[in-house]
């Protein structure tokens, strides 16, 4: 293991997924230069807006991977991480912006942390309001009691809210279970041991598969404070909200079936069944009633999500979420 004294700066390569949000890359590229970084790529999936020339022509020191297909989020990042020998690599979403200081805490942070496969840093959003970046496992005792309708109680009461995850305050480094996508600084020791992002995860869910698999392997992720990163969030996938929500559905069933099997699949199947149903229900219901175009577009996009994604379980077990 690298000591503290060893891990700098130039160790770390900055890599940037991006699709379809070439303002925004340019000022997550400002950021990132900005911040001291040596090595930075840029993996383009198949944009369609002038991402990938509009950062060539703008960035010259920066690397441009232009894919001629979208592969998904973790084929892109994979491309980044097996293309660069360094030790450590920052993986960004391209609506990112990170600030002063940020590359170094995280290596300081890495560096005294020989166990951790992932750091993070506190996600902000645009306006300036922390976001909660860390969370339990989905499938798990705390993952029911930290999401709804359960989380309002979970807050009120202090020895569930003490033993939570989400609900911690943000202020002190802590081991979590997984973290946000957005913003993460992998360990190429730790991800060469699980074989990085899983792909078969097209999108959503392949941060929290890799650091699941990277728990089972004996590494940690770890989140500190000190490191900070604005995040626009939804950039890309606002863009396609019926798919994106459909997509979403696939992934959490795929999640559940790749690390769960039995009554316990059934279980958190069911209960994905039974979410989609009372989402359907509430959204039929409030297009009903509304009147505003924008907001009845929304509302039919999400419909058509919810009708979409109806889950059956075959007779070999594995769920299948129908397009």
């Amino acid at each position: 293991m690298r000591s503290i004294e060893a891990t700098t700066a130039a160790d770390v390569c900055v890599a940037v997924v991006n699709y379809n949000t070439r303002e925004l890359l340019g000022r997550c590229l400002e950021t990132v230069l900005a911040d001291g970084a040596a090595h930075v790529v840029v993996v383009d999936n198949a944009s369609t807006d002038g991402s990938a020339p509009y950062a060539r022509d703008r960035f010259p020191r920066v690397q441009v991977i232009e894919n001629k297909a979208n592969a998904g989020y973790g084929a892109a990042a994979n491309q980044a991480v097996w293309q660069t020998a360094k030790p450590f690599v920052l993986l960004l979403n391209a609506d990112t912006e990170i600030q002063r200081g940020c590359i170094a805490e995280l290596m300081t942070h890495a560096g005294r942390s020989p166990r951790a496969g992932i750091v993070a840093p506190a996600i902000f959003t645009s306006s300036g309001n922390l976001e909660c970046s860390y969370f339990p496992f989905p499938g798990t005792l705390d993952w029911l009691l930290e999401n709804e309708p359960l989380a309002p109680l979970v807050r009120r009461l202090p020895p569930l809210k003490r033993r939570s995850v989400s609900f911690q305050p943000a202020d002190q480094p802590r081991r979590v279970p997984w973290v946000m996508g957005c913003a993460m600084l992998l360990r190429r020791e730790a991800m060469e041991s699980v074989r990085g992002f899983d792909e078969s995860y097209f999108m959503y869910y392949e941060e929290v598969d890799l650091c699941r698999r990277m728990a089972d392997a004996g590494w940690e992720v770890h989140f500190t404070p000190t490191a900070r990163v604005k995040h626009v969030g939804g950039a890309s996938t606002s863009q396609y909200r019926t798919e994106m929500l459909i997509r979403h559905f696939q992934s959490t069933s795929q999640y559940y079936s790749r690390h769960y099997s039995g009554l316990r699949l059934g279980f958190w199947l069911t209960a994905m069944h039974v979410k989609r149903m009372a989402l359907l229900a509430r959204d039929s219901a409030r297009l009903l009633k509304e009147n505003d175009p924008v907001e009845r577009r929304i509302l039919e996009d999400q419909r058509r999500a919810w009708l979409a994604t109806a889950i059956r379980t075959p007779h070999n077990g594995r769920p299948v979420a129908r397009q």
